[in-house]
């Protein structure tokens, strides 16, 4: 089997010392490992918690990539201007498309096609053709006051894309819900 159930893919905002996290990253940091190994027992390979900067980053991308049975890209306005991760994309379309070895979950931090707002036109014509042909998963502010509902309609298509978890969720406060907990799991 293999290692991760999903390698993270997102823009990673780099800013000279100056305090705060985006949007995106909180998602990436917070939010999904809350909800999907926390509370599912699914296991993420995130890149500056999993992967750390110092090791030879096209080693450790490419075989955390193959290690990871599911990659999920988080799209953003930024993605399609930060080069710091373009091999990160193209060896995880590469082993989605190509190879045929794993596949791919995309989640949409805000609406494609807004002003200021992530076009999909921009996107390297790879990635084109994976939101053309299978969609993605809207992330909206409106979930942020009740984002970790299980039961939300974000999470239950976030999990039907998912592998079956090979390990039972962390245990969870009395009271909160786990991803065992749901009939229609």
């Amino acid at each position: 089997g293999k290692l991760y159930d999903a390698y993270v893919i997102y823009p990673r905002v780099f800013r000279g010392g100056s305090a705060g996290t985006s949007s995106v990253e909180y998602f990436v940091h917070h939010t999904l490992p809350d909800v999907l190994e926390n509370k599912c027992g699914y296991k993420l390979c995130i890149y500056g918690r999993d992967l750390l900067p110092g090791q030879d980053a096209a080693t450790v991308v490419e075989s955390s990539i193959q290690s990871s049975r599911r990659q999920m890209f988080v799209l953003a306005p930024r993605m399609m201007h930060s080069k710091e991760f373009a091999y990160e994309q193209e060896v995880a379309l590469h082993s989605a498309l190509i190879r045929n070895n794993s596949k791919v979950i995309l989640i949409e931090m805000e609406p494609l096609g807004g002003a200021s707002r992530l076009q999909v036109r921009d996107l390297q014509d790879s990635l084109q053709h994976l939101v053309k042909m299978q969609g993605t998963i809207k992330w909206r502010e409106d979930h942020v006051a009740n984002k970790q509902s299980l039961s939300s309609k974000f999470w239950k298509h976030v999990r039907y894309q998912m592998p079956v978890p090979n390990r039972l969720p962390k245990t969870a406060p009395l009271g909160d819900k786990t991803c065992l907990d749901l009939k229609h799991y």
